[in-house]
């Protein structure tokens, strides 16, 4: 009489420490809240740098962003979100600084122009490369790299989400990286829209004095008025849309999106700012953030 044979499978993983099974991306064991470190991930961080720095075709560079898989231990996640960040910064700040450059103005925030300088020559990646192929000249926009970053964040923040549920503060943590970096950006606009302003007002008094005398008059006012009020309703658009996608990730139980898009949930509108609109969409984020909460304990409690 022949008896079955067993074969065993896989990698059973169990913490260092107390022995528990651990679950597959676990980054603190459930049980003593051991950290789990020393695990090669998919593609270290390191490896995927140096490729990307030394890789000389912008496009694939752009897909090496693209199709790089965010790591599963604690140290390279963290590694990765701080990466991102900085990359996101130095493309933030040496795209405003071409801007002052190209309109030949006075910058308005020397702390932010100086850090866009020191980004772009500490970078030597950023700012507006052209690298050959062959014979072939390939060139992708800041904006193109941009976005292929920023669209990283999403994917460490649901990353995270999964490997650090039982490991809060690191949770926190990296999402404290991702929207410094968001402010930051916030800042940079802010800036932008002073400088333009700026840069108007000095047109202005140079080079058409008499006709803001002769012809301005209350029908330039009523137009000023009228240019205020639609960027105020566009404003109110915008926020408005932001606040019906994210109730909608919080009733589809998606509190990873919901919480990444509550950041900018905030009035923008530098020159439309009062007390009202600063309070009635802080007081909306509070309640949204909350209800975020509600759902994530009432999830885990299931």
């Amino acid at each position: 009489m022949e008896t079955r044979k067993q074969e065993f499978v896989g990698t059973i993983r169990k913490c260092p420490n107390c022995g528990a099974t651990l679950p597959g991306l676990a980054a603190v064991c459930p049980q003593c809240g051991h950290e789990i470190t020393g695990v090669d991930a998919i593609g270290s961080v390191r490896e995927f740098f140096n490729t990307y720095q030394y890789e000389k075709s912008e496009r694939r560079q752009l897909n090496l962003i693209k199709n790089y898989p965010v790591p599963n231990t604690r140290e390279d996640i963290i590694e990765f979100a701080l990466l991102t960040a900085q990359q996101v910064k130095s493309l933030l700040s040496s795209e405003y600084l071409k801007k002052t450059m190209d309109s030949d103005t006075t910058v308005t925030d020397p702390e932010i122009a100086v850090k866009g300088v020191v980004g772009i020559f500490k970078d030597t990646l950023l700012g507006d490369k052209t690298k050959t192929i062959g014979e072939k000249s390939e060139t992708v926009s800041n904006a193109e790299f941009l976005a292929a970053w920023k669209g990283k964040f999403e994917q460490i923040n649901m990353k995270a989400s999964i490997v650090f549920a039982n490991d809060p503060k690191t949770l926190e943590h990296i999402r404290k990286i991702i929207s410094d970096v968001l402010a930051t950006e916030e800042k940079l606009e802010q800036s932008e829209k002073k400088r333009l302003a700026a840069e108007n007002r000095s047109y202005a008094f140079v080079l058409i004095p008499a006709f803001l005398i002769l012809f301005l008059g209350i029908g330039g006012l009523f137009f000023l008025g009228n240019n205020g009020e639609s960027s105020k309703k566009q404003e109110i658009q915008r926020l408005e849309t932001l606040e019906k996608t994210i109730i909608q990730d919080i009733e589809n139980a998606d509190y990873a999106s919901a919480e990444l898009k509550i950041i900018d949930l905030r009035w923008r509108e530098s020159p439309l700012k009062n007390k009202a609109n600063i309070q009635l969409w802080d007081e909306k984020r509070e309640l949204l953030q909350k209800r975020i909460e509600d759902g994530r304990k009432k999830k885990k409690g299931k």
